[in-house]
């Protein structure tokens, strides 16, 4: 079975404007900058902001590398 990028294999629609309020949360509790987590991830700070804002959807992958 392939892995769906809307429901990350799990049949579930994924609330990507919820995971994304919770990165911003915790990056900005945790006192790291849009610039240094875009660069642990290798996206554009624009693209972070897109995903924070629920405007773009996350990947499992890039979730993952956010929050772990």
């Amino acid at each position: 079975m392939s892995k769906c990028g809307k429901c990350w294999g799990t049949g579930a629609r994924i609330d990507h404007a919820r995971l994304g309020r919770a990165v911003r949360k915790r990056r900005e509790a945790s006192g790291v900058t849009l610039a240094a987590l875009a660069k642990k991830l290798g996206i554009s700070e624009g693209h972070l902001s897109l995903l924070e804002h629920g405007k773009r959807s996350w990947t499992e992958e890039l979730y993952d590398q956010a929050v772990g």
